[in-house]
């Protein structure tokens, strides 16, 4: 009963406070229109139904403390005097860009509108605003500041500056953002030129280095948002680009950075310059995007830069000069991602930055676990050359991509399926410094590029079927000039490769070949192992440069072949030498010298014989590993035979057809269909195709075998 007493008495008091309230509480047709009213003294909020018109921007005002004629003046769309003299103004957890008096209508400018309500919520702590409209235009502002983008304290000629924490988000279904230039029309069209050069001034611009920081942005949210600019599409080259023009512009200008950024349904295009520039993240800040499309740009689709934290899954960066450029020091993690259309991508994974030292320096604090830039499912499509540098790991999809590691990077783990479709590519390079005294560049005098080490690198490649109908292949590695640590730097290569690596440029001292393992693969253009073939019409000598080699040998031979060894190559690296079909002439190699050490002297005589060769380190030379031969290795025949009476001490002759053997092989056996009773069966290759068999009576009585079927067996030499 107490407790029933208590709630009747808090549930009267409610309604109490409520009656209050309501009797403090006006309402307005528009805001606009509050200059011309008077206003009740009881009165401290007022509802009005729209802000210019009864379509658009309802709201609560109300009059408080922070509701001045300082606040009115700074913020005149949020803030209006009464006629009686009282202050109003916006109130709220979030505000609309409608609220500020945008329209939304095609041909408007509602960048003066928009740019308000982002200053009035960094001004007033409000952390959100919203677009409830589907489109809304912004014109660039006019940009009077001489120096460049991103200059310190600089506020004008970006169409969105924030410069506190804020979260910019539009309808469920999405928001269009359309910037145009000065005067409405494309960015392509340049209104303003400054002393600095061309003015285009990009999408939103978020400065923490505005007047009066004194501490990082906390955190900005960006959600169901497109940012439209109205520049040309981007084709090959990145020819007319302008770095004003960046559709999400990060700036720190080394003092103060943004802490966290979060990014979901959103889309960017059509920008001259980078379309993603993050030079606003320290190694502790982050940065969290969830399906970002990002594509047409002149410059880079995706540059997070800095060195904080990346972690984006559904990011499709495509169609750009550079799909993306990724510097990091503090690890990024890429799921489910796209990079596209695009003639280059890469990651730059410096492990922290050091005074003096260029940003693509390796550098690693050996204290802590290295910061790796992860792949995982990853779509790389039709991009000239992807760059992989130092702490890169992952597994991706390659389309007719070439990639290619950077000189002395380390400590690469990846696998690629790489498909053939619209091109034939070479799927993967390698090099590294021409010694290990040549100085990096950028860095303090003394600075040397080591050898590019501790790499693991596998790649499986297949064609789409459009691809099989018109030939196009993949190569697999190319290993150029250059220092490599041998030893750890590993490949391996399978599926329909053209030729599973190469090795080119002159080879400086101390190179070697890393190892390549690649499996016996199947193509056409007669590479039986997808490696490369000859044709020699006389002896011939190679450095090994390729997984196999098939002959298509002709003239006199036998051809010799010599393996001049100026490479050195990764203890166990394989070698193939294959006899192709239509060979004329054997090709031959020495048990001894000529580059290697083999149990016995070889010769591939008939198609498909087969050596393969495996380097060994301690000898520094080839030695066998395996000889197959295609020719057949017994040959047998039979015939009936009635022997005569052999006298004692006397002996017999008779041949036998064995078809396939040839002068110098060795019969191994001799048989007959009943007992020899004493006689000796000998025999020898008298010509081609021919056994002479040699019956030898060495009892001390004639013998007269009955007719039985005698039987020969020769072994090919």
């Amino acid at each position: 009963m107490a407790m029933d007493l208590i709630a009747r008495a808090t549930a009267t008091s409610a309604r109490s406070d409520a009656s209050q309230a309501l009797a403090r509480t006006a309402t307005l047709d528009l805001f606009t229109n509050l200059p011309a009213r008077s206003i009740d003294p009881g009165i401290t909020t007022l509802m009005s139904g729209g802000y210019a018109s009864g379509t658009a921007g309802a709201a609560a005002y109300v009059a408080d403390g922070v509701a001045t004629s300082a606040l009115a003046t700074a913020h005149p769309r949020f803030c209006k005097q009464s006629a009686d003299g009282r202050y109003f103004r916006l109130s709220g957890d979030f505000i609309t860009v409608e609220q500020a008096g945008a329209t939304g209508v095609a041909g408007t400018n509602d960048q003066p509108a928009i740019q308000a309500a982002v200053t009035y919520a960094n001004a007033t702590g409000i952390l959100m605003v919203r677009f409830t409209r589907p489109a809304y235009e912004l014109w660039c502002p006019i940009r009077t500041t001489a120096t460049g983008p991103g200059g310190a304290n600089e506020t004008d000629g970006y169409p969105i500056l924030i410069t506190k924490a804020v979260a910019l988000v539009g309808l469920p279904g999405g928001s269009v953002l359309t910037f145009k230039n000065s005067i409405g029309g494309a960015k392509s069209t340049i209104t303003q030129t400054t002393a600095w050069g061309p003015w285009q001034g990009g999408g939103i611009f978020v400065n923490a280095n505005s007047p009066g920081t004194v501490a990082n942005i906390r955190w900005v949210h960006f959600e169901n948002l497109t940012l439209a600019g109205t520049t040309a599409d981007w084709v090959a080259g990145n020819g007319g680009s302008n770095i004003s023009d960046k559709g999400f512009g990060f700036y720190s200008n080394g003092n103060y950075g943004v802490d966290r950024l979060t990014m979901r349904n959103m889309t960017a295009h059509h920008f001259s310059g980078e379309i993603f520039y993050g030079g606003c993240f320290d190694a502790n800040s982050a940065i969290i995007a969830e399906n970002v499309e990002l594509y047409h740009s002149q410059q880079c689709a995706w540059n997070p830069t800095g060195i904080g934290k990346v972690f984006a899954t559904n990011l499709n960066a495509h169609t750009s000069y550079l799909a993306s450029e990724i510097i990091t020091g503090a690890g990024h993690t890429y799921v489910g991602c796209r990079f596209a259309n695009a003639y280059n991508a890469g990651a730059i994974a410096t492990q922290f930055y050091v005074g003096g030292y260029r940003y693509d320096y390796p550098n690693r604090n050996n204290a802590v676990a290295p910061k790796y830039v992860n792949y995982i499912d990853c779509t790389f499509e039709n991009i000239t050359v992807v760059t992989l540098s130092s702490w890169t790991r992952g597994r991706v999809v390659s389309l007719d991509t070439s990639w290619a590691v950077t000189s002395a990077a380390r400590d690469i783990d990846l696998d690629i399926v790489h498909w053939a479709d619209q091109r034939s590519v070479a799927v993967m390079a390698i090099g590294g410094p021409p010694t290990l005294t040549t100085q990096w560049f950028q860095c303090p005098v003394g600075v040397f590029y080591p050898a590019t080490a501790n790499i693991r690198i596998g790649i499986v490649c297949k064609r789409t079927s459009l691809g099989a109908a018109n030939s196009r292949y993949s190569d697999g590695v190319t290993v150029q000039s250059g220092l490599i640590d041998a030893p750890s730097v590993q490949f391996t290569v399978a599926g329909e490769v053209r030729n599973a690596y190469t090795v080119s440029g002159t080879p400086p001292a101390g190179f070697a070949v890393p190892l390549i393992t690649s499996r016996e693969l199947s193509i056409t253009g007669g590479q039986a192992f997808g490696g490369t073939y000859d044709s020699p019409a006389a002896n011939v000598a190679y450095d090994v440069k390729w997984p196999a080699m098939a002959f298509y040998s002709s003239g006199a031979g036998p051809h010799s072949v010599t393996l001049t060894n100026t490479y050195g190559y990764a203890d166990g690296q394989l070698a193939t030498f294959y006899l192709g079909g239509g060979s004329t002439a054997k090709m031959t190699f020495a048990a001894s010298g000529a580059g290697m050490k083999l149990p016995r002297a070889r010769a591939l005589a008939v198609t498909g014989d087969r050596l393969v060769l495996r380097w060994n380190r301690v000898l520094a030379t080839w030695v066998e590993e395996v000889f197959w031969s295609a020719q057949p290795l017994l040959f047998t025949g039979s015939a009936t035979y009635d022997a005569p009476s052999i006298a004692a001490g006397a002996s017999t002759t008779t041949t036998i057809t064995v078809t396939g053997c040839a002068l110098g092989d060795y019969v191994s056996g001799i048989s007959l269909g009943l007992s020899a009773a004493g006689l000796a069966l000998s025999g020898y290759v008298s010509v081609a195709n021919t056994v002479t068999v040699v019956i030898a009576n060495l009892t001390g009585a004639a013998v007269d075998l009955a007719s039985t079927t005698l039987s020969v067996e020769v072994a090919r030499k």
